[in-house]
């Protein structure tokens, strides 16, 4: 702005000069002075206020292009620019503009590809991504809850399925008592339970929570469940395999024992202590 002021000082003391001039050269000549002396002031002063209107006019233009389009850039609109005119101070802080667009544009594009790879991630991971508010109600899940759930991403999100209404009976209390620590302590959310699926049949789910924040005046979760029936049947007939076999071994009163060789340790079943008589601790 310094510049652009020194530009009009030269400007008026330029005009100044000249009618100085013009004055002096009146004054030596054969007309009276008081036929010219009042109007080459007036003149003076009318031009003078002329040019710094129009240098006025012209700067205030070049900052209401700069101020709109900042405006612009504050809606999202990044495609726009100001163009640079002359080199005084309004044109480098134009220039010095545009650059900031074009780095904040850059930045931006940056930003909109990396939520895209997120979001591309988040929809084949086989796992459920999930935000919830303080009472259970999901505000945001990921579309694989459709395969592992049977529900859509509307369904969860408008309340046709209650997170904790199709949880099984025998695990409700759990999972709520857990998810109230979660929300109230920032306890650690990681449990397994049954949750029933839209067409009816039980699934198991891991779900597990990794961040609360608080937001508007609400606490947030935001975890992940996972499908782990498999596992979780094959666990559950490895104990069922595990406790048929103590009950025949204690029916024929027959115990078996296995050695580790490489790492020196024995192993009894529960109906060889029986038989010889001891107890776990004591052998």
């Amino acid at each position: 702005m310094r510049r652009t002021f020194v530009k009009n000082a030269l400007h008026t003391i330029i005009l100044i000069f000249l009618l100085s001039v013009a004055f002096l050269a009146f004054a030596y000549s054969s007309v009276e002075p008081h036929f010219y002396i009042a109007p080459a002031f007036i003149s003076a002063a009318v031009l003078i206020i002329l040019v710094n209107i129009f240098s006025c006019r012209r700067i205030t233009s070049r900052l209401r292009a700069i101020a709109e389009a900042a405006g612009k850039i504050a809606s999202g609109d990044l495609a726009g620019g100001v163009p640079v005119n002359g080199s005084d101070e309004i044109a480098s802080l134009a220039a010095a503009f545009n650059a900031m667009t074009a780095n904040v544009k850059e930045k931006n594009a940056a930003i909109i590809a990396s939520e895209a790879r997120l979001r591309s991630l988040i929809n084949n991971m086989p796992d459920c991504m999930w935000t919830a508010d303080e009472t259970g109600r999901v505000t945001s899940i990921s579309p694989m809850v459709l395969n592992i759930c049977g529900y859509t991403v509307h369904e969860f999100l408008s309340g046709l399925c209650p997170m904790f209404d199709n949880i099984h009976p025998d695990d409700i209390q759990t999972v709520r008592e857990s998810y109230h620590a979660l929300i109230s302590d920032n306890s650690i959310f990681s449990l397994e339970y049954r949750f029933k699926k839209k067409d009816g049949n039980w699934v198991w789910l891991h779900n597990k929570a990794f961040m609360t924040y608080a937001r508007a005046g609400h606490k947030y979760a935001e975890g992940i469940f996972s499908n782990v029936t498999s596992s979780k049947s094959a666990e559950i007939a490895l104990l069922d395999s595990e406790a048929r076999l103590r009950e025949a071994q204690r029916i024929a009163r027959l115990g078996s024992w296995d050695l580790n060789v490489v790492e020196n340790t024995l192993h009894w079943s529960d109906e060889t202590f029986r038989i010889f008589g001891l107890d776990h601790q004591s052998f």
